[in-house]
């Protein structure tokens, strides 16, 4: 799954985040629940790959430097700004958009 398309789902779902974290399946918060898509848990490399898909060369930079970066995203593809926010936790990449 690409990130752009789980950011749309969340759009027609009209989930106010959506959450990547390493070991767990994607998850969009809709009402105040967060509610997990029915797929695979994300690995270490496909959340990593997810994040760096959106991010600027100087974002992944400054994410490496940090082990935080937080960043405006407005998709080309579809109507929306979305406020990123991707880190390191335990040495996993984790993000909420």
């Amino acid at each position: 799954m690409e990130l752009l398309d789980l950011l749309k789902m969340g759009i027609d779902k009209k989930a106010s985040d959506v959450f990547i974290s390493v070991g767990t399946p994607p998850s969009l918060k809709i009402d105040g629940q967060i509610l997990p898509l029915k797929v695979d848990p994300l690995t270490h490399e496909l959340a990593r790959e997810m994040a760096f898909s959106v991010m600027t060369e100087r974002q992944k930079k400054e994410f490496e430097e940090k082990k935080d970066c937080n960043f405006a995203l407005v998709p080309p593809a579809f109507p929306g700004r979305f406020r990123m926010n991707v880190f390191q936790q335990q040495g996993m990449v984790g993000l909420v958009g």
